[in-house]
């Protein structure tokens, strides 16, 4: 079953957008700016690592890694995505960032790595019971 969400992921309406996004071709909805405006706000701090799960093709932890940017810099940045070209896309957007394709429920992303910050945006609508045989 997630296989055949990835590939309707990667054949429908959002896969173009999202790519868009972290490019810098797109605007994003109003959600992530207002996201990281509060994360920025009263969570990050120079120096932190970073963890998003299901980032996509990675426009909002762009915009945290900009935010940290500006603050001085980060440590470790990972960005796990099942689907493969949001992946790539992200990878090629931000080199800087360890792109992992994964499912996010099952990522092996090594005992030795620790992060300040780990981030799920907007996979609430991504991770399905049944999905992973619990129905």
């Amino acid at each position: 079953m997630l296989d055949e969400a990835i590939r309707d992921y990667e054949t429908g309406k959002w896969f173009r957008p999202f790519i868009d996004m972290v490019q810098g071709k797109r605007k994003q909805d109003a959600r992530s700016p207002a996201i990281v405006r509060f994360v920025r706000d009263h969570v990050l701090v120079q120096g932190m690592s970073v963890l998003e799960l299901g980032a996509g093709a990675g426009a909002q932890l762009r915009l945290v890694v900009q935010a940290l940017d500006d603050m001085g810099g980060h440590a470790n940045l990972t960005a796990v995505e099942a689907v493969p070209g949001w992946a790539e896309a992200g990878r090629r957007a931000m080199p800087d960032v360890k792109w992992l394709v994964a499912d996010m429920t099952e990522v092996n992303i090594g005992s030795r790595e620790i992060y300040d910050l780990v981030m799920l945006n907007d996979v609430h609508t991504c991770v399905h019971v049944s999905m992973y045989g619990y129905v």
